[in-house]
């Protein structure tokens, strides 16, 4: 779904209303069954991408391998060329024994980027399922812009879905079922909002299942709600461009 001039108004904070409809149906040319791996797959097939957060959970990733479900893995085996950035020295080491190449341990915040990549040109920096466990998203998005301005040409953000289908579930049980380390449920809006806030532009956001629909039951009664409301599917994947705020 694009982002229309008159809701981009609202997301940069030039227009104000506290009714804003804001719509939910657009999802592109994207089948009802598409999940976020395909997704990213097919995005950056051919691509130069940076891959930030690539270790994952460290104890999950053979489990991830055998299944074929490691988002790294996928990334690089179908990217032109894929660098893993990651804060986690162990995870890191780890991955440079599996023979992985093209990985920095740094904090992409704090450290400086290295000049072996502002040397180079990126299509794509990808954050997967990263930003609902940050703080503050506006922040920590702007300081991304900063340092990758220049050389990397779009942000990839993938975040779990707050309108998600099983969510509702949950709630109507008189429950929340979370990942403990999260602070924040993004819809598409706030996803949209927060990119804007920061100084991204050109937004665009597409709606997807977190993994490929499974059993001749369940895959078909989900691909029917997927297809009647698409913002109850699993994840949302924001597109977004940087600006052209050179990288200190």
């Amino acid at each position: 779904m694009k982002i229309t001039d008159s809701d981009a108004s609202f997301l940069k904070g030039e227009k104000f209303t506290s009714g804003l409809m804001f719509p939910l149906g657009g999802v592109g040319s994207l089948k009802s069954t598409t999940n976020r791996l395909g997704y990213l797959r097919e995005l950056v097939k051919g691509k130069r991408i940076i891959h930030v957060g690539c270790v994952d959970h460290l104890p999950l990733i053979e489990e991830k391998r055998k299944s074929g479900n490691w988002l790294h893995e996928i990334l690089t085996g179908s990217a032109e060329y894929c660098v893993g950035l990651d804060i986690n020295k162990e995870g890191i080491e780890h991955l440079g024994k599996l023979g992985i190449r093209d990985l920095y341990c740094l904090d992409i915040i704090k450290d400086a980027i290295p000049g072996a990549l502002k040397s180079q040109k990126f299509d794509y920096l990808v954050l997967g399922e990263m930003i609902e466990h940050v703080d503050n998203p506006v922040e920590f998005l702007a300081a991304v812009r900063t340092k990758f301005s220049g050389f990397v040409d779009a942000l990839v953000t993938t975040t779990p879905n707050a309108f998600r289908f099983q969510n509702l579930v949950h709630t109507l049980r008189r429950r929340e079922y979370i990942n403990s380390d999260h602070r924040y449920w993004f819809s598409p809006y706030t996803l949209a909002k927060v990119l804007a806030q920061a100084g991204y532009e050109n937004v665009e956001i597409d709606m997807v299942w977190d993994s490929p629909l499974r059993g001749a039951v369940s895959s078909t009664l989900k691909a029917v709600i997927g297809s009647a409301f698409p913002a109850t599917r699993d994840c949302l994947i924001a597109r977004s461009q940087f600006s052209n705020v050179r990288p200190n």
